[in-house]
């Protein structure tokens, strides 16, 4: 007669046996994931780890090596997944966070190099619910947002971003770039002013600045920006450019020529440069000059 506890014995050590083995084996292609792990050898180290998690899919370490793995193959997405089961197991938050936010940026990144800008803005948004105060991340939505000619949601960013650092320079220069695009002249001003006081030799706000000054007919006070502009960047052809334009526009051909052979000496295909040195040639009566600064422009 067949004991029933020796059945019920068999019944209990055979399956913990089988699971013993399981996780003997899940550990043994963790080793091997880990070791080609620190020769760089990431995706063979990818290819251990994931037979790890297939035997064993509650291994939260392997979880997170599985993770790491994939980021450094710029596999964003399955790096994303990984390290987010990971975490669902219970591996340490604070770390996976950490991880997370750098492969987020990275991703967003891409995206944004691929023209992908909705789905930088989706990226964007995943890195701001681990960190709402990261800056860079909203500011960087905003130049999406900017991409996709949603001027307002860019503001709305940028806005956001000087909130949370007002030393950020390029998000008031980018919202100067936006009032600009929509004509919003006075608030083009205040933002690019803003940016020039948190960055004194921040040229490219110094130049559109000078731009804005140009299409409100104050020529005089462009004149005195871009010769400021000039003298922190003695290479800075717009400057030159505009301050030619200025100059003409003041009547004051005579002082235009200089800066605009400047600015074709660093831009030598700088049509528009060509075109105004043309006009300052004319109104001198050196007309001669003005036919082949013409004949250069078109």
């Amino acid at each position: 007669m067949k004991n029933p506890f020796f059945s019920i014995f068999l019944l209990l050590v055979f399956p913990l046996q089988a699971i013993f083995a399981q996780e003997e084996k899940a550990l043994e292609y963790f080793r091997k994931g880990t070791e080609s792990f620190k020769k760089s050898q990431f995706r063979t180290a990818v290819i251990d780890f994931e037979e790890a998690v297939k035997i064993d899919s509650t291994y939260k370490d392997a979880q997170f090596a599985l993770g790491l793995s994939h980021s450094y193959l710029n596999n964003y997405s399955k790096a994303i997944n990984a390290l987010r089961k990971a975490k669902e197991l219970g591996f340490s938050s604070e770390k996976i966070n950490v991880k997370l936010r750098k492969i987020y940026k990275q991703e967003a990144a891409q995206f944004y190099l691929d023209q992908r800008f909705p789905d930088a803005i989706s990226s964007y948004r995943e890195l701001l619910k681990i960190n709402p105060k990261d800056d860079d991340a909203i500011l960087k939505m905003g130049f999406s947002y900017m991409k996709l000619k949603d001027y307002e949601k860019a503001l709305e960013s940028f806005r956001k971003t000087v909130k949370i650092n007002p030393k950020n320079k390029s998000a008031f220069y980018a919202m100067g770039n936006i009032h600009l695009l929509k004509r919003e002249n006075g608030l083009a001003i205040q933002a690019y002013e803003k940016a020039i006081s948190i960055d004194s030799t921040f040229v490219k706000a110094y130049g559109d600045l000078a731009s804005v000054h140009i299409s409100t007919k104050d020529f005089e006070k462009a004149v005195s920006i871009l010769e400021k502009a000039l003298e922190i960047d003695s290479d800075f052809s717009k400057g030159y450019l505009l301050l030619g334009i200025a100059r003409n526009s003041l009547g004051r051909q005579h002082e235009a020529v200089d800066p605009l052979r400047r600015a074709l000496a660093l831009e030598p295909k700088n049509a528009d440069a060509h075109y105004r040195l043309g006009e300052a040639y004319f109104a001198k009566g050196d007309y001669r000059d003005a036919i082949e600064s013409g004949k250069n422009a078109t």
